[in-house]
Order: C-alpha cells, then structure tokens, then sequence
C-alpha cells in the first residue's frame, strides 16, 4: 500500500515506522533538515511540503495512486481558527478522491468543562468554534465517507510523559479529575486495525483508569524517580473521555495501559 503522512512528528514518524516495517511505501512531510534525516533512517521518504493556507503542489509522481493519507500535525497558525482546517483540506486536494483519510485530532476538542464525552457528544455553536473543530468538519467534509478522525488522549510513550513537564510544579486544582491518556503504540495499532478494515467515523482513543490525576501523577513521579507535583484545593473539572466505542463497537483492544511503566521510556 502506499501511503502519505503529512506531518511526520513523535506520532507520525512512529505510525510510519511500522507501516514501513509491515512492507508499506511509505512518504512522509518534514518540518526541518534535522527531522528529514530522521524519517529517511526509519525507511520513510521525506517530501518537501509546508503546510498553510496557500495552496501549493506536490509531484505527480508522489500523489499518483495513494491509497492512504495519513494527517498527523498540530494546528499551525493559532490565533486564526479556521487556517487548520484550510491547510489540511489543501493537502487533501492533492490527491483522487477515493483516497482513505486518517486524521489525528484530539480530546481536545470537548469542552473543557464537566462531564462524560464520547464520540455521541453533540458540540453547541461556541463549542464548535476552535480550530480543532473545524478542522475535523473540513476534513470530514471534503473526504465524507472515507475518513477516520482519531480523537487522542494524552500521549504517553517512547520520551514521552506528562510528569516529564509536571514533576515539581504546583498544580492549582486539587487533581480529583480523571485520567485521560493513551499509548502511542496502541494508536499505532488502531491504525492498522482501519488499514486492515477501514471504518469510516470519528473514534476516541483512550485508556481509561480508575485512579484521578493526584493519584496516578505522584505515582508516576515515583516511578521515574521524580518530584511530585503538588497539587492545590481549586476544584479540578470532572472531565472523562470515554475511550470505549472502538472496544466495543468495533471489537478493538488495548494493549498498552498508562500504569504499565515498563512500557513508557525517559
């Protein structure tokens, strides 16, 4: 199969590994000299694109008979909501239109305010005006049936922890709210589990536990031999994502757990 990424970061660049590894031609958008090089070491071949409201080309050669288009960047240009949006239905544009689309968004995009979010949850008009959003609505809108927009929790992984930013510091809430994180392995997984049986829709990848952030965060400190964060009396916002439609509507299981330590490297 041959396959685009567009924006091959931590996350992109460890979903290319593994579709390289599976046998999968795989291309990939690079952000610097540095990462270039280091997508071309994982068998990944840099392409030369960047990523705005200007539209512009890529070859022939490289958009000529994709079957995937992985989009996998942050926002770019923060302070215009709607410029995220425009530049990934930009880079889609470029492609047939039975091209697959996978887009990886984030919880991010609910509310940040109390509640139980699942893929059900119905975002009102001031809810629905971040970039996140509508950038989902743009990709959604120009590939309809075929795309798949991955809505992550809190990335955990190789080099990559929360209480690698958080140890020490002093948290104002009182860090009662739940957990919301999922492995960069398991992501990787999902989108295997589409590439082998592509699932249109917008899907929540997140692990849930059973333990709020004071808990799991001190827990975490102990493990990596950290300090602690502290954590104030400001009551923290109950917010849990339900990361349990791709269990059980589409039979997809977790493997890898945030309190699974070994699995998460510093």
């Amino acid at each position: 199969m041959k396959i685009v990424i567009g924006g091959c970061g931590k996350l992109g660049s460890q979903i290319g590994k593994a579709l390289v590894y599976e046998g999968h031609e795989v291309y990939g958008t690079w952000r610097s000299e540095e990462s270039r090089d280091q997508i071309k070491e994982l068998g990944i071949i840099p392409i030369e694109y960047h990523f705005s409201t200007v539209f512009s080309q890529l070859s022939q050669e490289i958009t000529d008979k994709t079957d995937l288009v992985i989009l996998s960047l942050p926002p770019i240009e923060k302070n215009e909501i709607t410029s995220y949006g425009i530049a990934l239905s930009n880079f889609i544009s470029l492609f047939d239109d039975n091209v697959k689309l996978i887009f990886t968004s984030s919880i991010g995009v609910y509310p940040q305010k109390e509640g139980n979010y699942d893929e059900t949850y119905v975002f009102n008009r001031d809810e629905s005006l971040n970039s996140l959003y509508l950038a989902e609505r743009a990709v959604l809108s120009v590939g309809r049936e075929r795309s798949a927009v991955l809505r992550l929790g809190g990335l955990i992984g190789e080099n990559r922890h929360p209480i690698f930013y958080m140890s020490g510091k002093v948290k104002p809430e009182d860090g009662t709210a739940p957990v919301n994180l999922i492995h960069h392995n398991d992501i990787v997984r999902f989108v295997q589990f589409l590439i082998s049986d592509f699932r249109p829709g917008i899907y929540n990848l997140v692990f849930n536990i059973e333990q709020d952030k004071k808990t799991y965060y001190t827990e975490a400190a102990l493990e990596f031999g950290l300090q602690a964060p502290t954590f104030g009396s400001s009551p923290d916002i109950n917010r849990r994502v339900s990361g349990e439609m791709v269990v059980n509507k589409l039979g997809f299981n977790y493997l890898f757990s945030p309190q699974d330590w070994n699995t998460i490297s510093k």
